[in-house]
Formats: C-alpha cells, structure tokens, sequence
C-alpha cells in the first residue's frame, strides 16, 4: 500500500484516517501506532477520532522519508522502519 510518502507492509487496519494502526510494544511501554501522512506517529493511548491523529497530539512522531517501508514484526510486537538506503530501525 502506497502512501504519502512510504510504504507499508502488514495488516489492513483502516482506524481514524490512518492507513496503518494498532497496538505495539516501544522500549517495553505499549503504545498505539498510527501511520498518516507520511508519519509514523505513537500515542499512550487508542486514538478513534481522525482530528486526534495529529503530530500535536501524539507522544511521540516520525516522519518519513519517501520511499521508506514500515514493517510490522508480529512474532516481537514491533514495528520496523527500512530507509531508502536499507538502514532499519526496530520501533
């Protein structure tokens, strides 16, 4: 599934305007992911309203370069962001 301005590869979760989103587990803390607009956003807690997905509103926020691919890791519970020059960062 193309985005704004990455990619992303797993489940088809389609909540709050986002084009992926769930929970996730970050540094042992669980946190609900959200990816909008070319940006990888986390909040402490589920976000149902679209006008709460905001970079203002969340906990912490990524933004992507284009061409980056998000990958969910079911089996850790993680996210993992892939640059377009192949550095990954486990999330």
């Amino acid at each position: 599934v193309n985005v704004a301005k990455g990619k992303t590869e797993g489940s088809d979760e389609d909540v709050a305007g986002c084009k992926k989103c769930g929970w996730l587990v970050k540094k042992g803390q669980k946190r609900w992911f959200a990816l909008k607009d070319g940006q990888l956003l986390w909040f402490k807690e589920a976000q149902t309203n679209t006008s709460s997905v905001t970079a203002d509103n969340a906990a912490g926020c990524l933004a992507l370069q284009e061409r980056c691919v998000v990958r969910r890791v079911a089996e850790k519970a993680a996210l993992v962001v892939v640059t377009p020059t192949g550095k990954a960062y486990e999330l």
